[in-house]
């Protein structure tokens, strides 16, 4: 096999992956190749070994981020050994909490690409999923593309497909017809920063040619209370805020 100049980001969550996906369908020209794989199949060191390989081509750059520890990927320390013996740059990021000492120790690139890195997958999203790329072919490949710094984006808020991505309760007031009745929809943020919206587009017009307007609001989960309100997140997540104000 042949190390060659492209990143391979491989991750538990097919959200991280879907956006990704998403992110270099939309971005410029110049940008290294980049591949995704899932690592929820991933049972065997070989299983793992299987996803690094792609016809002879080994991605220089692989991002490994783990829901688990050590245990929950197998193959892992095989690849972190490939790694020191080549110059393959590895990461293996943790995705559910603190560094993991044998993830870090695994890694053969600085800590601080390693917590930059993992700032952007956390934040989530097209911009920022671009941004990491760019990031780790300026920092790992020698390249020269500029990124922007990791941005938080919102645990809760509104959408709707005829406003702005990172729209506003104001924006949607200012775009909604108050002679009409307003239905709400709840769904998830995972399907708000990767993009996978078709579903909630297709509510969103329904509901409009039937005469309502369309309140589409993202959460990130609904066990979060409100703020402005005294009662549990079981009887008033905090998403619930913004159908009632």
């Amino acid at each position: 096999s042949t190390l060659v100049d492209e990143i391979l980001l491989l991750s538990h969550a097919d959200t991280d992956l879907l956006t990704l996906r998403r992110a270099m369908e939309a971005a410029p020209d110049g940008l290294p190749r980049v591949r995704t794989a899932s690592l929820n199949r991933v049972k065997t060191e070989e299983h793992l070994a299987a996803l690094e390989d792609d016809g002879g081509r080994v991605a220089r750059v692989v991002a490994a981020r783990v829901h688990g520890g050590p245990d929950d990927l197998p193959g892992w320390r095989r690849l972190a050994q490939y790694a020191r013996q080549t110059d393959l740059r590895l990461l293996l990021i943790n995705a559910v909490g603190p560094t993991v000492p044998e993830f870090a120790a695994g890694s053969t690139v600085p800590p601080a690409v390693i917590e930059r890195s993992a700032a952007y997958l956390q934040a989530g999203g097209a911009a920022n999923m671009e941004n990491l790329i760019r990031f780790l072919a300026d920092d790992l490949l020698r390249a020269d593309l500029g990124s922007s710094p990791p941005h938080v984006l919102p645990r809760h808020g509104v959408y709707h497909p005829d406003l702005p991505h990172e729209t506003t309760v104001a924006e949607w007031v200012a775009h909604h017809d108050p002679s009409r009745p307003t239905v709400g929809i709840l769904f998830y943020r995972a399907h708000w920063l990767s993009g996978n919206l078709d579903f909630v587009n297709a509510l969103v017009d329904a509901l409009e040619a039937t005469g309502a307007n369309a309140l589409p609001v993202f959460t990130d989960s609904l066990k979060e209370p409100s703020a402005a309100s005294d009662r549990p997140a079981a009887d008033w997540p905090a998403a619930f805020d913004f159908f009632y104000r």
